[in-house]
C-alpha cells in the first residue's frame, strides 16, 4: 500500500496562504448585542505594523462575527468543525498566529474552520464580564444550527483557543448553558430547536497555553468558574514550563479533569515561553500540531487512526518457518 505523502510543518506553513480560502463572514448578532458595547471606537489594528502578512492585533471589536474557512482543493471534508478563538488578553485579538494560521492547520486535516472575532476589549472575567462567553455560545449555536449547510456533523463541533482564547474555550467547557443572553435584547437571535436554544456545548476542546484559569498568586488551584462538569468534553492541553505568565494553568486544569474523571491530555514542554504558535522552530514542542492531529484521530474526530495490537497479540516470529 502506498503511504500518504506528509508535508513537513515548514512546507505546510509556506503553502498555507494557498490552502486557506475564506468563504463568508457571519455576524454573530445581526441586531443588538446582548451586553453593552465594549467600545464606541472603530475596529482597528493596534499593532501599527503595515508590512504585508503581518500579525494583526484587532481591537475595538463591537460587531462580533465568524470568518468561515472550508477545506479546499483535494482535501476531503471530514464533517468535523473547529471554532478558533484568538488570544490577546481580552484587549485585542491576535488574528494571524492565533487565528488564520490555526485555521490553515484545521483545513489541512479536512475540518471546516470558523475564526471567531469576539468582543474586545473587555474589563474583568466571568461572571462579572459575560460578553466573550455570549459570543462563544452564539458562535457554536450558529454552526450547529447551520451544520447541514456547511456539511458538518453537529456531533463533531470543537473549540480551539489560544491564551485568553483558551481561557474562553475552557469557560465554555463549564458554562455553555449560561442563560444570561436569554434575558437581553438579543434573546430573539439565539437559534432554537423545538422551542429551546440550540445546544452550545462543544464536542472537544483544544486549549493552547491557557490564561486566567488558576487562582493567583500561587496558581496552584483552579478558579471554580472553570471547574469541569457534565458539559466538559475531551480536552487537549498544551503549555510550556517557561511560560512566565501562566505556566501552571494547563497543569491545574488537567488535574481538575483527572479529579473529575473527565478525558484529557496534557503536553507540557520545557521551553517555548508563552504563545509559541503553530510552528515553533526549535525544541521538542516543534511538532505539537502533529501530536494534536493524532489526538483528533484517536478520538475519531478525523479519519486515520490505526489501533495498535492488544498486549500479547503481536508475535514477530509468527510468520517464521519451523524446522
Amino acid at each position: 500500500m502506498r503511504r500518504p505523502i506528509q508535508l513537513s510543518m515548514l512546507s505546510f506553513f509556506i503553502l498555507c496562504p494557498a490552502l486557506l480560502a475564506q468563504s463568508m463572514t457571519i455576524p454573530l448578532w445581526s441586531g443588538a448585542v446582548p451586553s453593552p458595547q465594549p467600545t464606541s471606537s472603530p475596529e482597528h489594528d493596534m499593532s501599527r505594523n503595515t508590512a504585508p502578512g503581518h500579525n494583526q492585533q484587532l481591537t475595538d471589536i463591537s460587531d462580533p462575527a465568524m470568518l468561515v474557512f472550508p477545506p479546499q482543493g483535494t482535501v476531503k471534508n471530514t464533517g468535523t468543525a473547529v471554532l478558533v478563538f484568538p488570544g490577546g488578553g481580552y484587549r485585542f485579538l491576535n488574528m494571524k498566529a492565533a487565528g488564520t494560521e490555526p485555521c490553515a492547520w484545521v483545513n489541512s486535516l479536512g475540518m471546516t474552520c470558523f475564526l471567531v472575532k469576539y468582543r474586545v476589549p473587555v474589563d474583568g472575567l466571568y461572571p462579572q464580564q459575560k460578553a466573550p462567553l455570549e459570543d462563544a455560545q452564539q458562535a457554536v449555536r450558529l454552526v450547529r444550527s447551520r451544520a447541514k449547510e456547511w456539511k458538518i456533523d453537529p456531533s463533531r463541533i470543537g473549540l480551539m483557543g489560544f491564551s485568553a482564547g483558551a481561557n474562553l474555550v475552557l469557560l465554555m467547557n463549564a458554562h455553555p448553558d449560561d442563560p444570561s443572553v436569554l434575558g437581553t435584547p438579543a434573546a430573539g437571535e439565539v437559534p432554537t430547536d423545538k422551542g429551546k436554544p440550540v445546544d452550545a456545548r462543544s464536542n472537544f476542546t483544544i486549549a493552547c497555553w491557557p490564561a486566567y484559569v488558576a487562582v493567583k498568586p500561587a496558581e496552584t488551584e483552579l478558579d471554580p468558574n472553570y471547574q469541569p462538569n457534565e458539559f466538559t468534553p475531551a480536552t487537549f492541553l498544551i503549555q510550556a514550563e517557561d511560560d512566565r505568565l501562566f505556566h501552571n494553568n494547563a497543569i491545574v486544569y488537567y488535574r481538575a479533569l483527572m479529579n473529575a474523571k473527565m478525558p484529557g491530555e496534557l503536553h507540557y514542554y520545557a521551553m517555548g515561553g508563552h504563545a509559541f504558535g503553530m510552528h515553533p522552530s526549535h525544541f521538542s514542542q516543534a511538532r505539537w500540531p502533529d501530536i494534536a492531529a493524532n489526538w483528533l484521530r484517536y478520538n475519531r474526530l478525523i479519519p486515520g487512526w490505526t489501533e495498535a495490537p492488544e498486549a500479547g497479540e503481536y508475535n514477530p516470529t509468527a510468520t517464521s518457518t519451523s524446522h
